[in-house]
């Protein structure tokens, strides 16, 4: 079986990337489609086989108008229901190309690059996600370099480990965060030494507590130095 397939008035996130026109080829082994905007950079292009065995999925490319790339390959084993696949982004804009609220309420900006692994079965799947980006931002404020190894479930998420700028170094699993901090500048905030600990729950983001290099409980004061008339420069202190 084969014909033309299209899309009208495609939308993401608010931005409107025209009509998608396509092909589709099925046949009882093999699929492949493609399709594109007709008036921006939009394009999907896929294809696989399929047996008693497995489903295949040999590639999956979807280039956007911001100019990012999402790229993916996978099978899904038959009868269990186990997946494998990996998959890789690049370029990808925040807030423009991911709509999740929780990019709009800390006000993220930036591109992002990512590799994954999917694992598990179609009930319960996993994955494993690595982000970089080099141009992350915080309410406008750069924080340099950032890594993040993120592991998911069907029910939950965790930050085995995350890396923020030059100076901030973390984990967070089961709504609670651990920082480590060592000349660290967040935009006009300069941190020299210390740990904190986080919570997140239900979207908010909590403070608990900040510790001086010899644990004793601390907080946030200006330290003496001029780095600029609008910029300050913090110390942890007991």
């Amino acid at each position: 079986m084969q014909g033309a397939w299209w899309l009208t008035g495609v939308q993401w996130n608010g931005n409107a990337w025209g009509d998608a026109r396509g092909d589709f080829q099925i046949t009882p082994e093999q699929f492949q489609a493609q399709a594109k905007s007709d008036r921006t950079a939009f394009r999907v292009v896929l294809g696989g086989n399929q047996s008693e065995k497995s489903f295949d999925l040999e590639q999956l490319h979807i280039t956007l108008p911001s100019g990012a790339a999402l790229s993916a390959e996978g099978r899904l084993l038959k009868p269990s229901g186990r997946l494998q696949g990996t998959f890789e982004a690049s370029h990808v804009a925040l807030p423009a190309d991911i709509p999740l609220d929780a990019l709009k309420s800390y006000d993220l900006s930036g591109s992002v690059s990512a590799q994954g692994r999917l694992a598990g079965t179609l009930e319960q799947p996993s994955a494993k996600i690595t982000l970089k980006s080099d141009d992350l931002a915080i309410k406008g404020s750069p924080v340099g370099a950032t890594t993040v190894l993120i592991t998911s479930d069907k029910s939950h998420y965790e930050f085995p480990s995350f890396h923020i700028g030059p100076g901030i170094e973390g984990q967070f699993a089961k709504g609670q965060g651990s920082l480590k901090i060592s000349n660290a500048q967040l935009g006009k905030l300069a941190l020299t030494q210390g740990t904190a600990h986080f919570s997140l729950e239900s979207g908010r983001l909590e403070l608990k507590r900040l510790f001086s290099p010899n644990q004793r409980l601390g907080h946030l004061r200006p330290r003496k130095g001029v780095l600029g008339n609008e910029r300050h420069a913090y110390a942890l202190v007991s």
